[in-house]
């Protein structure tokens, strides 16, 4: 837990800094006028924000991606169980969901120095905000590359492009475009 405040200091900190990405685990059910006017800065200054679409799923179609990452600046991120590659319950769903990645019993670093297995859109998010980085890092180190990744945009396109479909065919609410490739990805960078 924590505050809006926090996350908009966090924010601005990341832009100053010149960081490339941003990812978000974590969320609210409720919007914030600065929050929100935090992530358009970050936007418009190429910072790739990539947020938790939140862990209030279930089989009906409730639109309830939390904030940030409803803002259509963000990238926001959906679980997937990693065994049969299907929709988390939990996992929120709604026209703002972009991508899935697995989030569901991942093992993860925790408190005291310890490791557990975690569940949630949280644990999905860094997923998808690595990838991203290699495909940032690829892109640098091959400058004359034919498919730039100089902005959230282009970025968010190659996700886009090539991603798994799953789910209805196309964009849908419960799987976005559908789950991240990573091999797919760094194969369309063609250089």
């Amino acid at each position: 837990s924590g505050s809006f405040e926090w996350i908009i200091e966090g924010i601005n900190w990341a832009v100053e800094h010149q960081m490339d990405i941003i990812s978000m685990s974590l969320g609210s059910n409720f919007p914030h006028p600065k929050l929100q006017e935090a992530v358009r800065q970050a936007y418009k200054k190429n910072v790739t924000i990539i947020a938790a679409a939140g862990n209030d799923g279930d089989e009906y179609l409730d639109d309830d991606i939390d904030y940030p990452a409803r803002y259509p600046e963000t990238i926001a991120v959906g679980s997937i169980r990693e065994k049969d590659l299907e929709r988390s319950g939990f996992s929120s769903d709604g026209a703002e969901l972009d991508i899935m990645a697995p989030g569901e019993e991942i093992y993860s670093t925790y408190l005291d120095d310890s490791y557990t297995i975690l569940s949630g859109t949280s644990m999905a998010t860094p997923f998808v905000s690595g990838v991203v980085a290699l495909i940032i890092a690829k892109h640098r180190e091959y400058k004359d590359s034919k498919t730039p990744v100089d902005t959230p945009t282009q970025i968010r396109e190659h996700l886009i492009r090539t991603a798994d479909d799953k789910g209805a065919i196309g964009r849908d609410n419960f799987y976005g475009y559908g789950i991240i490739s990573p091999t797919k990805l760094m194969q369309d960078l063609s250089i």
